[in-house]
């Protein structure tokens, strides 16, 4: 049996809270039931377990346990916690799910130990087509009195699993998935894609049609969105994520056009130039025209 660790790309809906908190990223990890789901039975959150060294205790309280890994180090600026999950792969039967959560309990505290963390959060969800965890972690390095450096490099060495003896060495993958829950859940989920590309192909085409009266060229996104944050966009285009705050460039850039938020990464038809690094084709999606 194979997992994969990612680190989520949602952000949460906390109401009053400041968006850098913990609270307010991750008091949706904590609830039964998941807002707007069709499942409304209260399994959800299996378990939840924890180690905070002396400054709370594991609790369903997601408030409480975001104060719990906040403190103590007020001082430092940047995110105070970390968000990762480990997830099995998709292709479980369900008489493996039992076995799989089981392996997911014993793994969280040494994928905290691996990265470096002193406290941290396992919060276990059973609404998904694959069984995983929610980790969170205290962003805190009390040796050097800094914050921890997960970079993407650190992730990819973890992929291996060779920090836990509960999973089959390598990354594991999400391919097809062999229940019926969890077809289910893949079908909802393409419609879903397809549903949000018909949503947005008005706002698609304006940003197709800016690119090529300004004869943009093919590019890295990267590339592309250093071209869009120095460019003078049209009344109701926002740059708003084309850099990070500090002025570096984002793993996933965006742009917001007449209200609506268009992500590269999932808009932009990428091509593959041998060994060169992968071009955007300044022609979108096929299927918008």
């Amino acid at each position: 049996m194979k997992a994969i660790i990612k680190i989520p790309t949602k952000k949460n809906r906390g109401a009053g809270e400041p968006a850098s908190s913990t609270y307010s990223r991750c008091e949706y990890i904590f609830l039964a039931v998941k807002a707007g789901a069709e499942r409304v039975v209260d399994d959800r959150v299996l378990w939840v377990i924890g180690e905070l060294g002396g400054f709370g205790y594991p609790a369903r309280d997601a408030r409480l346990m975001a104060e719990a890994l906040e403190c103590g180090h007020e001082h430092l600026a940047g995110r105070r916690s970390r968000h990762l999950i480990l997830s099995c792969e998709a292709s479980l039967r369900e008489d493996e799910r039992a076995d799989a959560f089981a392996r997911l309990k014993s793994s969280a505290p040494l994928l905290a130990r691996a990265l470096g963390a002193i406290r941290w959060i396992a919060v276990a969800h059973d609404d998904k087509d694959h069984p995983h965890i929610h980790l969170i972690i205290l962003n805190y390095d009390p040796v050097e009195d800094k914050r921890l450096d997960i970079r993407p490099t650190v992730l990819s060495r973890l992929q291996d699993l060779d920090w836990t003896p509960h999973f089959d060495a390598g990354k594991g993958s999400r391919k097809e998935p062999r229940s019926k829950r969890g077809k289910a859940v893949k079908k909802a989920r393409e419609k879903g894609a397809k549903r949000l590309i018909q949503e947005k192909a008005p706002v698609i085409r304006k940003l197709k049609k800016f690119l090529k009266v300004n004869n943009v060229p093919k590019m890295e996104p990267a590339e592309l969105a250093d071209w869009l944050a120095e460019a003078e966009l049209p009344p109701g285009w926002k740059k708003h994520k084309l850099r990070t705050p500090s002025g570096g460039r984002r793993t996933d850039p965006a742009i917001i056009i007449d209200g609506v938020g268009l992500k590269f990464s999932r808009y932009f038809k990428t091509r593959k130039m041998g060994r060169q690094p992968q071009k955007v084709d300044v022609i979108l999606d096929n299927n918008i025209g």
